[in-house]
């Protein structure tokens, strides 16, 4: 099993040679030819929950959704009593 760490930003050699990684073993697809461009769109297979444990995904997901809550310009902080 891959030992990957959720990290705010890869380098960019990382994403490509990840990315590279998986679709040698159809675990994913690009859509979009640059996968460093921060609009890229990638097709995950599901197969990636063989790849990638749970936990991980979870929080990558957790990330994503703080990043568009942030994009959209919501202020809150989950860590912040609001009283």
């Amino acid at each position: 099993m891959l030992k990957i760490e959720a990290k705010l930003n890869l380098e960019k050699t990382t994403l490509r040679d990840t990315t590279r990684l998986f679709k040698r073993y159809n675990i994913l697809t690009n859509i979009d030819r640059d996968v460093t461009m921060s609009d890229t769109r990638i097709k995950i297979y599901p197969l990636v929950l063989f790849a990638i444990p749970n936990y991980n995904l979870n929080s990558i997901y957790d990330i994503n959704e703080k990043l568009k809550q942030y994009a959209m310009g919501s202020e809150s902080n989950d860590d912040e009593d609001i009283n």
